[in-house]
């Protein structure tokens, strides 16, 4: 492991070279050299007083838009499924007519009635045409 212990050298070699960094005072946050003046951070000034009542205006704002759209949303689906169903039904109930005209219009029921009213098949008189 020469490799390992050549890296071990270069880099104990490189961190004596850093300049000494000053030391903090860990209870106090800052550092120990003596350090008179202390940051005050001063009130928000109008401009960011501004700049947040404008976001939170705008906050609100989108915040009732999206409500707004999500409720005229529901109701435009709303009214879609009830056109499908009418739809459907509307569907279904021409399906049955369709259904009950196929069944009127059967030869034997037409001839029945035919003959019940006193009408006759007079097969004779008829000619094809071609």
């Amino acid at each position: 492991m020469p490799t390992n212990d050549n890296l071990a050298r270069q880099y104990q070699e490189n961190y004596s070279k850093l300049p000494d960094r000053p030391k903090i005072d860990v209870k106090q946050g800052h550092e120990a050299s003596d350090m008179k003046h202390s940051l005050v951070r001063p009130g928000l000034t109008k401009l960011e007083k501004l700049v947040m009542t404008l976001f939170a205006v705008a906050f609100m704002g989108l915040s009732l838009f999206s409500i707004s759209m999500t409720s005229s949303l529901t109701a435009v689906s709303q009214e879609v499924q009830d056109l499908q169903q009418e739809i459907e039904e509307t569907s279904e109930m021409n399906t049955n007519l369709e259904q009950n005209i196929q069944e009127l219009s059967r030869y034997d029921r037409v001839y029945g009635q035919a003959r019940d009213q006193g009408l006759e098949n007079q097969n004779d008189r008829v000619r094809k045409v071609e």
